[in-house]
């Protein structure tokens, strides 16, 4: 699949995201006049989720048409499809080299945190 196809997936993820974020918004500030909140497409399709629709795709139709938006969207697109993974081997070294430097950096605390109690101690009595 090209970056274009990327770019406008994610543009329509966007939107659903927004439609389902906003209908909340919008069934939240409904609920202060619950006689605006009607079933357009039956109970489980009211207002406020036409409402949030609305909004997510007008965002796409935004984003999709603003040239700049569009324009940086695929230059990220393109310079992620540029970007090298690791393989398996390799996230599996780093990942035990994280393991271990993390339990280095942890006993290493843990000493200083044991001395400066015993100091605290000590000069407190």
């Amino acid at each position: 699949m090209n970056i274009v196809r990327y770019v406008n997936l994610a543009f329509v993820a966007l939107g659903l995201l927004t439609w389902v974020v906003m209908a909340d918004f919008y069934a939240t500030m409904l609920s202060f006049r619950p006689e605006w909140q009607q079933d357009i497409l039956g109970p489980d399709f009211l207002t406020s989720d036409l409402m949030g629709f609305m909004t997510g795709f007008l965002l796409v139709l935004v984003l999709w048409k603003n040239a700049r938006i569009r324009a940086n969207a695929l230059d990220i697109g393109t310079e992620l499809s540029r970007v090298v993974w690791p393989g398996w081997d390799e996230t599996r070294q780093s990942t035990f080299v994280v393991i271990v430097v993390t339990i280095i950096i942890s006993l290493i605390l843990g000493f200083f945190d044991y001395l400066w109690a015993w100091l605290t101690k000590f000069i407190y009595g």
